[in-house]
């Protein structure tokens, strides 16, 4: 799911972008299940 978003957002301008939107994404994620 995360390395769907980041292939779909990613271009040779928003490289960082995308990389910090799944980083984001990813401890999201961690924080979502350790709070379950």
């Amino acid at each position: 799911m995360i390395a769907k978003l980041i292939k779909l957002t990613r271009s040779p301008r928003g490289e960082l972008i995308s990389d910090a939107i799944g980083l984001a994404a990813t401890c999201l994620m961690i924080g979502t299940f350790l709070m379950v």
